[in-house]
């Protein structure tokens, strides 16, 4: 995926006005993107599931043989949640670090999105090089969904609002908590 990634890149630099940049990116600052972004990329594949999708809460056998008990969207199962945190990690690997060219922000954003469509947003940010090719980001996210795993499960199982600030800043407290608007998915 990240070979495809960057040949459609390289193919696209002609018509992309690119500048790479060298900046100096805060460490706690660059995991509190890589925490906010993973927790997006989490919520998305959790959105993509069919709530209509059910499987049992457990596995519970009656004296008759029959299997019974509560049923639990798909989606929000421990099962899919855990097999979901041990794919998120590698889309970090076509993320990018980059500057935000009129506000001079520190940005996290893949370079394609589905249908490997280039990112609009190339257009409005400067690429920060980054000799390790941003393997750090992948390396942060893995890190991050190792230490908060349970902690992550357990937010995704039931349905909240505002995950990122509550498991990037409260939870974890990887980010400062946002004052006053909440980070939404």
């Amino acid at each position: 995926m990240f070979k495809s990634t960057l040949c459609l890149a390289v193919l696209l630099l002609p018509f992309v006005s690119l500048q790479l940049i060298e900046e100096n990116v805060n460490y706690n600052d660059l995991r509190c993107l890589v925490c906010k972004e993973s927790i997006k990329e989490i919520a998305a594949a959790v959105e993509k599931v069919d709530p209509s999708k059910k499987v049992p809460k457990a596995f519970r056998v009656d004296g008759d043989g029959n299997v019974g008990g509560q049923e639990v969207e798909y989606r929000r199962s421990e099962v899919f949640l855990i097999e979901l945190l041990e794919k998120v990690c590698d889309k970090m690997e076509d993320y990018v670090k980059a500057k935000h060219k009129t506000t001079g922000e520190i940005v996290l954003f893949p370079l394609t999105l589905e249908g490997n469509k280039m990112n609009p947003l190339m257009s409005e940010v400067d690429l920060i090089q980054d000799p390790g090719l941003n393997k750090n980001i992948k390396l942060y996210c893995e890190e991050i969904v190792e230490t908060y795993d349970e902690e992550i499960i357990n937010a995704f199982k039931i349905e909240s609002a505002n995950l990122v600030d509550e498991l990037c800043s409260v939870t974890s407290s990887l980010c400062q908590a946002s004052s006053g608007g909440k980070e939404e998915l």
